[in-house]
């Protein structure tokens, strides 16, 4: 009996991980998006920020006369808050008489309505956030010089780090090297950090940057540095319009990459071509615990900058 429990149990396992993988296959389309391929900065790229405002409640009123006789019902409301916060700043408020009370500050007011003021819900949260995380992205992206701005010259370093703020990606860069098989080669998986494919551009040069890296290696151990790329497809997609960055750092210069393509194919058809574009690819495997489909996030050169020595 036991052995027929067993077997019962793993077949079930069977059964619900094929499920799983016919569910996962059905969210390839969701991370699809092709975009525009964006042209590189100018000088003008900081008017063309988002602008940041902060706004502040500020309820200009002077005294308020409590009339035992008659009190509207705006009155009224004004002197229940006008009550609370005196309480908070002074103490118990008084019973109220005919003479004119003098009014609590301003400050006091908005601690009052700040206090009483519903909670912001935890998806508008996220929501503030994620702007917050854009416009951060943008500003630091600003800084950067239109590549045509700059003189490389002949011999251009390969990336050493690469960062992707919005997602919270921030990695080494190391080339990756041959492994020799039986009757065949082939390049090695990176372990914990991106791996370049050293046969592609380098930032700065012309031609296409092919980048790899694990969503999650649980059997191999090599590290989970691509985790959040299908969040930043998804991102990609659900906010078109929305600059995501990417910033990609050698020796001498930083490098700022724009999103504009998002897509996933089966493993059997990937190659690396060369597109001729000063563009990078990352690419990690999809879906969670099948791994037999590859996400590639495709950038443009934009902007470079020359590295604080």
């Amino acid at each position: 009996y036991i052995l027929i429990g067993v077997g019962i149990a793993l077949l079930g396992m069977s059964g619900l991980y094929h499920g799983y993988k016919l569910w996962a296959r059905t969210t390839i389309g969701d991370y699809t998006s092709i975009q525009e391929r964006p042209v590189p900065f100018t000088t003008n790229i900081r008017n063309n920020l988002r602008p940041i405002v902060k706004q502040e409640v500020i309820i200009p009123i002077t005294t308020v006369v409590l009339n035992p006789e008659y009190e509207s019902p705006g009155q009224q409301i004004r002197a229940e808050v006008f009550a609370k916060a005196l309480s908070a700043e002074h103490g118990p408020t008084p019973e109220p008489s005919l003479a004119p009370v003098e009014s609590p500050t301003p400050s006091a007011i908005n601690r009052v309505l700040e206090k009483e003021a519903s909670e912001p819900s935890y998806k508008e949260i996220l929501a503030r956030a994620l702007v917050e995380r854009i416009d951060n992205s943008a500003t630091e992206a600003a800084m950067y010089m239109a590549p045509t701005a700059v003189q490389f010259g002949t011999s251009q370093m390969p990336a050493t780090r690469i960062r992707i703020p919005v997602v919270g990606i921030d990695s080494e860069v190391l080339e990756l090297g041959v492994i020799e098989m039986d009757e065949s080669r082939a390049w090695e998986t990176p372990n914990s950090v991106v791996g370049h494919i050293p046969t592609t551009s380098v930032p700065g040069a012309q031609g296409q940057g092919w980048y790899f890296g694990h969503l999650e290696s649980p059997l191999s151990g090599e590290g989970n540095v691509f985790r959040s790329l299908p969040e930043l497809a998804e991102l990609v997609k659900s906010h078109e319009g929305e600059p995501f960055y990417i910033f990609m750092e050698t020796p001498d210069y930083k490098f700022a990459y724009r999103v504009y393509r998002t897509e996933i194919i089966h493993e059997d058809s990937l190659s690396v071509p060369d597109s001729g574009q000063n563009d990078i690819v990352l690419v990690t495997c999809y879906p969670r615990f099948v791994y037999d489909h590859r996400l590639l996030i495709t950038a443009a050169l934009v902007g470079v900058i020359k590295s604080q020595s």
